[in-house]
């Protein structure tokens, strides 16, 4: 049994955004399967709404339940900007675009161009980065479980089979 300091629940969020974001990466490395292509962005999609999400319980930021990414940004902004005016969430317009993209792929099943889209890979990849460092002190590419339980804010207390 795991024995969490600090929440619980946010450090799942950001284990299961991982996992989601190294299948949308993955899935996003084709450059002729439109299919896997769109189903990579749904997962990259679904790893920041997981992530936006554990950051706003960081910052306890009330999330309404139907609350959307953009909402969710918004908010992390309107936050940061209390302390910092100049607070501008970077990546932020291909987040925007990559929302539009998934919505036109899940709700009319448009897909997208390949190619064009590809761009919009980088800065998100610089979105987790940043902000996993910024909210959590963590580097983005060790979030696993297996890392995590060796950092100080999960501890083994003790096994019980």
């Amino acid at each position: 049994m795991l024995i969490v300091k600090t929440q619980p629940h946010i450090i799942f969020r950001l284990v299961l955004a991982k996992t989601l974001f190294k299948s949308g990466i993955e899935l996003c490395e084709t450059r002729v399967d439109v299919f896997n292509f769109s189903h990579g962005l749904i997962a990259l999609h679904d790893a920041l709404d997981n992530f936006t999400g554990a950051i706003a319980t960081q910052l306890n930021i009330h999330l309404r339940p139907d609350s959307t990414l953009i909402a969710t940004l918004n908010l992390i902004q309107e936050y940061e900007k209390k302390s910092d005016q100049a607070f501008i969430i970077k990546s932020r317009n291909e987040l925007v675009q990559l929302n539009t993209i998934r919505n036109n792929i899940k709700h009319q099943g448009i897909t997208p161009n390949i190619n064009g889209t590809k761009t919009l890979i980088e800065p998100i990849v610089t979105f987790f980065r940043e902000y996993s460092k910024r909210y959590f002190d963590l580097e983005w590419e060790v979030i696993s479980l297996a890392d995590l339980i060796k950092k100080d804010i999960v501890k083994p207390e003790k096994c019980v089979n």
